[in-house]
């Protein structure tokens, strides 16, 4: 089920500050302020290259496609899923980045 959002999910693939939204909103609905800071910390330093403008090429919907895919095990309730396709989530971004900064050049 795609994710329901007042945003154009073109604008969600791209806009690193909708991608802050909607790992804040989730990380905050652990109610656990530790882990709020480092999600937000360690996204925040995964983002820089976007905010450097070399997101160029990022799959933006590869993305989107991962966020759906968590928020759909949650929706099931869905513990043990939800934190398998969250890891997945991770790794792939990872990929996605290092090969946004070797195409830089970095």
């Amino acid at each position: 089920m795609p994710l329901q959002t007042r945003h154009s999910p073109s604008l969600i693939e791209l806009d690193p500050t909708v991608t802050r939204l909607f790992h804040q909103a989730l990380v905050q609905a652990t109610h656990n302020s530790r882990l709020e800071a480092m999600v937000m910390g360690a996204l925040d330093q995964h983002q820089r290259p976007l905010y450097m403008g070399l997101g160029v090429g990022v799959d933006g919907k590869a993305s989107t496609s991962e966020h759906e895919e968590i928020v759909e095990e949650i929706r099931k309730r869905s513990p043990a899923k939800a934190r398998q396709v969250m890891v997945r989530h991770i790794v792939r971004a990872e990929e996605r980045i290092a090969k946004v900064l070797e195409a830089a050049g970095y």
